[in-house]
């Protein structure tokens, strides 16, 4: 039985520390190794966390959320918290991309329990969505450990999953053009010093990709299941990438750079079907 939680910090930066410092800490001194369990990050009501647990049904959901409550608490108190602008932080593009027509916020430094309601159509019926929670719980003990380092080498990360990602599903490289397409409307106008130097880094590490022949061993677990995807339809995995990429805190224009420099890859050391 799935257990759903939404930790609210309407600050990014200090959502983002909290999820490097305290989130791991949490996860391993509440959640059991055999218990699956996953993350995600999202905005509306303001920036949160939703962690889904599955436990058995006479687990003390309370007392987790009690918990995940005092965890956040604590880390609040002590930082100096900057909040999002209220009257401008819904947008356009943010609520297009997601289809979203209506907005509401939530208690900033609050926890609450919350229904979690599977995306069958999303991932592929009852039989795809279990394979899909499996995905997600591999993704999440992955990047769980790849939070804690610095943003660069978090894009990094993006980057190569998404280049093993097509490779390890036997994909085309016309892959890489879709995703892009998808994310274009994301596209960022105007450069700023900040996007120039992500914009190097991800094009220093395409470089890199083009002479590599497997995938680092940190990822193995993960893209071993990624495979089970293999003969779903494109958009299933098109969004397990996606929300690999939310759970390391990058953002769609950030998705839509790094779709686009290895979609103008010109050479590669072997074939990709």
């Amino acid at each position: 039985m799935w257990f759903s939680y939404h930790a609210y910090i309407h600050d990014y930066n200090a959502l983002d520390k909290y999820m490097s410092e305290k989130f791991p800490k949490f996860i391993e001194e509440n959640i059991p190794d055999k218990n699956n369990w996953f993350f995600i990050r999202y905005w509306l009501g303001g920036p949160h966390i939703r962690l889904r647990v599955n436990n058995e049904q006479s687990f003390n959901h309370e007392f987790f959320r009690e918990k995940f409550q005092k965890s956040i608490e604590d880390f609040i108190s002590k930082e100096s918290i900057k909040l999002i602008d209220y009257d401008n932080f819904y947008n356009e593009t943010m609520l297009k991309g997601e289809n979203i027509s209506s907005v509401f916020w939530k208690q900033h430094g609050t926890v609450e329990k919350d229904n979690y309601e599977p995306e069958y159509d999303r991932y592929g019926g009852r039989e795809g969505m279990e394979i899909s929670e499996n995905i997600f719980s591999q993704s999440s003990n992955l990047v769980l450990k790849l939070n804690t380092l610095s943003f660069g080498y978090r894009l990094i990360v993006a980057t190569d999953l998404l280049f093993w990602t097509i490779k390890e599903l036997d994909l085309p490289n016309s892959t890489y053009s879709i995703y892009k397409e998808m994310w274009k409307i994301y596209k960022q106008a105007n450069c700023s010093d900040d996007s120039e130097k992500k914009d190097y880094l991800i094009k220093k590490r395409v470089d890199y990709l083009k002479k590599m022949n497997v995938p680092q061993k940190a990822y193995s677990e993960y893209l071993e299941a990624l495979k089970k995807l293999k003969g779903f339809p494109l958009h299933v995995i098109l969004s397990h990438i996606h929300m690999t990429n939310n759970r390391l805190g990058v953002h769609p224009e950030l998705e839509y750079e790094i779709a686009k420099s290895l979609s103008e890859m010109r050479e590669l050391t072997y074939e990709i079907k």
